[in-house]
């Protein structure tokens, strides 16, 4: 059996502790939330996504779009909006 993982985003930094949103990676489950020790994470902040396994929290990188990918993305959300409200009508 393979490890359960979640997918976190971070929804609170105070303190001590930062609360995340878990959501089921690959398996079926309740999303749950969770607070965790800042000391897991120190530069931890609010909007942050996390793989969170029995073993451990680590940061996911997303790294950075560019103005062009943005762009791309947003043309391709709007055809395919146009494409579902054709659907509906």
């Amino acid at each position: 059996m393979s490890e359960l993982r979640w997918l976190g985003r971070v929804e609170d930094v105070e303190g001590d502790a930062f609360t995340v949103e878990l959501t089921p990676d690959g398996h079926e489950g309740p999303v749950l939330v969770a607070k965790y020790r800042r000391e897991l994470l120190p530069d931890v902040v609010v909007g942050n996504v996390l793989d969170v396994t029995r073993d451990g929290v680590t940061r996911r990188d997303l790294g950075c779009w560019t103005a062009e990918e943005i762009d791309r993305a947003v043309a391709e959300g709007r055809r395919l909006a146009a494409l579902l409200n054709g659907l509906a009508e």
